[in-house]
This record gives structure tokens, C-alpha cells and sequence, in this order.
């Protein structure tokens, strides 16, 4: 049955020496631009994937096909895993963008509703729930700066001439149907993506 299949969650480790994999050839902070920098992208994750055990070739297969184990999700396991996110927030020393949020805004950071995003992102991971919200602020921060966009959601107002333009090439296209698992399907046009350098839609691969 569905439930005693793995969660298909890579580890903190795993994720940061990818990183440093994807450093090393110049496509960490982007998508590929070139034919050239995709080749090497798929060359490293094909190496990455030979890696794995039998077992964890079998997770990402179950997580590509939408067969994964889902998350209960009872008022127990919110109410606790919001108090571990909690304190693994404060474990993490530098967030200097997520403290300004904080300060801002104490009840947008530290809403449930806004929090449980990160959470079901990651399964109920909460040490990985935490360091997306830090990222979350710190992207966010880095594009639109520390104004009050910082503590609620962006608008199209927010926007300048060069993201307005990046998002109606449509670089991003939402496909019609879901997957297998009900699960949204968004394809990424990278052609039209390098085609606008400057827009502040650019995606770090490590926030994916």
C-alpha cells in the first residue's frame, strides 16, 4: 500500500554537495543558458543517481511517478511539527532576512498558515521546512529588497519592466493536467528564460 512507501526527501548533506557539484560548472544561482551547461547539468545528475542504492533509486522513481507515501496530516502532527520548526529555526544562526521579516511582522513570519506551506513541501520535514523558510526571506529579500513586500505576498505592482516582460514570454507554462498523484506539472522553457538575464525571475537550482 501507499503508506509503506518512502518519502522521497533528500537530506540536507545529499542537497549541498549537489550545490557544490552544480558551483563548480557555473549553474547554481540560474537555470542552464546554453545546450552546453544543460548537458553537463543532466551528465551530473546522471551520475548522482548512479550513486544511490537500489533503495533510493526506487524513491526518486516512486517521487518522479507521483508514488509516494502521503502525510496524515492530524491536528497533533501540525500542532507538533510547528514547535519543531520552531526550534530548528532558531538552531540556524545566520537568517539575517528572515529576523528582518520577523521584525516587521511577527504574525505574517510565524502564521500557520504561511508556515505549513514550507512544511508540506518537505513532508513534515522540519529541519527542511525551517532552512526554506530562512531561504525563503533571503531570495525574496534579494530580489524585491526589505520593504513591506517582505511580509506579504508579491504583487504585479511590484513588479519592473524587465519581470514584467521575463513572465509574459512565458518561461514557465502550467500544463493542463496533473500527474498521476493530482500533483500541478510546470514546465520550464529555458530558451525563454535566458532570453531575459536581468528579470528578477531568476530561480536558484538549490530552491527547486
Amino acid at each position: 500500500s501507499s503508506s509503506s512507501l518512502p518519502h522521497a526527501i533528500m537530506d540536507e548533506e545529499t542537497v549541498e554537495a549537489s550545490v557544490r557539484r552544480l558551483e563548480q560548472i557555473g549553474c547554481q544561482q540560474r537555470l542552464p543558458g546554453t545546450d552546453e551547461e544543460a548537458a553537463k547539468v543532466e551528465e551530473l545528475l546522471a551520475e548522482e543517481l548512479s550513486n544511490l542504492s537500489m533503495s533510493e533509486q526506487d524513491v526518486v522513481s516512486f517521487e518522479v511517478h507521483g508514488i509516494v507515501a502521503e502525510v496524515e496530516e492530524t491536528p497533533e502532527l501540525i500542532a507538533q511539527s510547528l514547535i519543531e520548526m520552531e526550534a530548528e529555526l532558531q538552531k540556524i544562526k545566520k537568517k539575517p532576512a528572515y529576523e528582518k521579516a520577523l521584525k516587521m511582522n511577527p504574525t505574517y513570519v510565524t502564521g500557520q498558515s504561511f508556515r505549513l506551506q514550507f512544511l508540506r513541501c518537505v513532508a513534515f520535514n522540519c529541519k527542511n521546512a525551517a532552512r526554506r523558510l530562512v531561504l525563503h526571506f533571503r531570495q525574496k529579500e534579494e530580489m524585491f529588497g526589505c520593504g513591506d513586500v517582505l511580509v506579504r505576498d508579491v504583487r504585479l505592482s511590484d513588479m519592473d519592466v524587465s519581470d514584467i516582460e521575463a513572465m509574459e514570454a512565458g518561461p514557465i507554462q502550467l500544463l493542463p493536467t496533473c500527474d498521476v498523484s493530482g500533483r500541478a506539472v510546470l514546465c520550464f522553457l529555458l530558451k525563454k528564460w535566458s532570453d531575459k538575464p536581468k528579470a528578477k525571475t531568476a530561480v536558484s537550482l538549490n530552491e527547486l
